[in-house]
């Protein structure tokens, strides 16, 4: 997190493009693909999260009252945020003075996207869900500036001076700076405007002054649900956890140099759940047990 807010180390490191990795074999470059991965795990609402890689400073993101041990989310986010920007630029300025001609390659930026949709027809509920995805940090938060060159509107005029500035040229480097823009979508929710609720401090969570909800008049956002899916099936490797979470159905022995499958409880349980026809009987039991 440190570095990532030093915009020297950040650009040098993430611009640096080396074609003895192989990169003359690659036609697409999706640089900087999944911005989430290098700041969600530094922004963890929780102290006690075990993540793959060393984490010994990120923004809590806690709203409560008490005072900030790991960071600042007011400011830290919108720093490694503009750092992971610039990188990006000066990735895709290098990549295309040297290599783009011979290799006739693309390069471009890949975001995980969640939709919004408004609450209400309300104004201020249509207002709050275009805040929402102004502020998404996978959404407008990362692609107006490659777009653009700028930051969207909304959060220069919410964050005021704990928003980074580009200089023009910056700026000027920033724009177009992609061949593509890849999406990764995941899920849509409700948006409610939330301007009249007080807020004890500033958080980046907090700064689009929106409420999210999953469900609207108790009916869920998006198809009716015709089936249950489990993730995941096996242990399986996890972007923020690598192979330290093991939630899959079957356990996987990772040391035996077989990687040998065992069912646990949960999947005897689900097993069970699958062939029960009464399933308003074990509606309360949909989430599994803990550690199963």
């Amino acid at each position: 997190m440190k570095a990532r807010q030093r915009k020297g180390v950040v650009a040098q490191a993430f611009g640096m493009i080396s074609p003895r990795d192989g990169l003359e074999d690659v036609k697409i470059m999706k640089k900087m693909g999944r911005g989430t991965t290098a700041v969600t795990p530094l922004t963890s609402s929780t102290e006690d999260s075990t993540w793959s890689f060393e984490q010994s400073h990120r923004s809590n993101t806690s709203i409560s009252s008490e005072p900030f041990d790991n960071g600042n989310p007011a400011t830290e986010p919108y720093i490694v945020t503009h750092n992971l920007l610039l990188a990006h630029a000066a990735a895709v300025d290098l990549y295309r003075k040297k290599y783009q001609a011979c290799q006739k390659g693309k390069i471009g930026i890949t975001n995980v996207v969640n939709w919004m949709e408004p609450y209400t027809d309300s104004k201020a509920d249509i207002d709050a869900t275009e805040r929402a995805l102004d502020f998404m940090l996978i959404m407008r938060w990362f692609v107006d500036p490659v777009v653009n060159g700028r930051y969207p509107q909304s959060m220069r005029k919410l964050v005021g001076n704990r928003l980074p500035e580009f200089s023009d040229t910056e700026s000027e480097k920033l724009k177009g700076s992609y061949d593509f823009l890849g999406i990764n979508y995941y899920t849509a929710q409700y948006v409610a405007d939330a301007s009249h609720n007080q807020v004890e401090k500033l958080s980046y969570i907090t700064d689009p002054k929106v409420k999210y909800s999953s469900v609207r008049n108790g009916v869920p956002i998006g198809p009716q649900v015709k089936g249950y899916f489990v993730w995941s099936l096996f242990d399986n490797f996890e972007w923020s956890a690598g192979y330290t979470n093991r939630f899959g159905l079957i356990y996987i022995e990772y040391r035996d140099g077989n990687f040998t499958r065992y069912p646990k409880g949960s999947a005897i349980w689900y097993m069970n759940f699958l062939k029960d026809k009464d399933a308003e009987a074990l509606k309360k039991q949909l989430l599994f047990p803990a550690n199963e």
